[in-house]
Order: C-alpha cells, then structure tokens, then sequence
C-alpha cells in the first residue's frame, strides 16, 4: 500500500498555473504565430522594397512625417535602416496587438474563471485567493514569454542582429503586463466577461 502526499499550497497554485496556461494554448499559439510572421515579413519586406539609399529616403520622406500613420506606429527615428524602420513598424504595430493579448489574458484568466463556476471550487479547496491570483499572473507570465520568443525568433531569422532583435522584441511585451493589469482591474469591477472586456478596452 502506498500512500501519497496531500497537495499543498503552493503545488495546487503551479497546478491552476499550469492549467490557466494550458486553456489558453490556442491563444497564445495564434498570436505567438501572428507576432512571429509580423517580424519577420516587415524586415524582409522593408530590405526587398527599398534596398538602395535612395529608395529609403523616399519611403521616409513619403511616410516619415505622415501624422496617421504616426498614430499608430509612432515616431519613426531612423527609417533609413532596417533596424530603425523595424523598431518602428514591428514595434508600434505589435505592442497594440500586445496590449490586446495582455487585456484578453487577464480577462480570461481572472474574469472568466469567476463566469463558469470553476473560481469557487478552486478557492473551497486549500489555495486561497492570493494563491488563485498569482496563478493567474503566471500562466499570463508564461504567455507574454512566448510572445516575446516568437517576436525574437522572426526579427533573427529575418537577420537582425541578436540583441537588438532580444531588445526590440521586449520593448514590445512590454506593454503586455500594463493591459493586464487593466484587464485584471476590469474583471474585479464588471459582473461578467464581456462586460469587463468592454470596460478595459
């Protein structure tokens, strides 16, 4: 007869962990692989289009001071480099897509939870709520570190050099714990998913 050692606290938090992480799987996989793409088809496609001196300044002067498009991928500082027009199209257009994953992660993760039931039969076992919390915040952890890989490995295979590839691709996760902690806020005010969706966004 053997026996087994009950579950303790912290081992049934890296299991929700685990499983927060797991339930989210097709999630991440999506814009791991949308992240992953944007990388590397904006390098390429900026060193194919304008490989020449003079073909970049064109596209910085058509585009460098176009207040829409500023809007959305921001300042440009260098776009006569594929290093600084990456830092500017990647970089702006992913950390929007990295504030929507960070607010739809936190909502899911804490939100959700709380919609099916499953929340108050995992707080009525040995794991109380701060344990459920930073749970949550791991599983949301572990998604933002696999965006963050997926980011780095399309700016390398697009032959960008290694630690400036590491530091664009943080630069732009870097957003992801901001929205989840609005996403996470959103969950506490609103009674239901959606409606904590709609609030944070």
């Amino acid at each position: 007869c053997t026996t087994t050692k009950p579950p303790t606290a912290v081992s049934a938090t890296s299991a929700i962990a685990r499983r927060a992480f797991a339930d989210s799987r097709a999630r991440n996989v999506s814009f791991a692989l949308l992240f992953a793409f944007v990388s590397y088809a904006n390098v390429v496609g900026y060193r194919d289009s304008y490989p020449t001196l003079r073909d970049r300044l064109g596209f910085a002067h058509a585009f460098g001071g176009n207040a829409s498009i500023r809007l959305f991928y921001g300042r440009p500082y260098d776009l006569l480099t594929v290093g600084g027009y990456s830092a500017w199209r990647v970089g702006g257009g992913l950390s929007i897509l990295a504030a929507m994953w960070g607010l739809l992660a936190a909502v899911r993760a804490m939100r959700a939870e709380e919609d099916t039931g499953r929340q108050e039969l995992v707080l009525a076992g040995i794991v109380s709520r701060r344990h459920a919390y930073l749970a949550a915040l791991a599983a949301i952890g572990a998604g933002a570190g696999a965006l963050w890989l997926a980011t780095f490995l399309g700016l390398l295979s697009a032959r960008l050099p290694v630690v400036g590839s590491a530091y664009l691709a943080l630069a732009i996760v870097a957003v992801v714990p901001v929205f989840a902690g609005i996403g996470a806020l959103a969950s506490q005010l609103a009674p239901s998913r959606r409606l904590a969706l709609e609030l944070s966004s």
